[in-house]
């Protein structure tokens, strides 16, 4: 079984291509992206860490790209080994501006211990 990170409400969901239990927003339409945030690549606790970013960036904004694109922008600043992400222009100012104004706790990386 695979759990993974929900990118809508930063719950651990059962399934990194399945809908989540907690909010029922489905998977991405980058599947790669979906199987990196799961237990494949990450330890539950690192899910869990980066789940608590999902859920400051929500403090701050109700829409889903806005808190996709500062998800990921937050991502590719922080953890670049992850992955790196070129933003729509249209969506730069609103990113940073939701970033600026979040408080981002620390994410370690942990492995998978599978």
């Amino acid at each position: 079984m695979t759990l993974a990170l929900c990118f809508h409400c930063g719950g651990i969901k059962f399934g990194a291509l399945c809908p989540c239990e907690h909010c029922g927003v489905g998977a991405t339409s980058d599947i790669s992206l979906d199987i990196v945030f799961s237990d494949h690549h990450y330890a539950v606790e690192t899910l869990e860490e980066f789940g608590a970013v999902i859920r400051e960036i929500n403090r701050h904004t109700t829409d889903p790209m806005t808190r996709f694109w500062a998800f990921i922008a937050y991502v590719a600043t922080y953890h670049p080994s992850i992955l790196a992400a070129e933003m729509p222009e249209e969506m730069r100012a609103r990113v940073e501006n939701i970033l600026r104004q979040c408080t981002l706790p620390t994410v370690t990386l942990r492995p998978t211990y599978r």
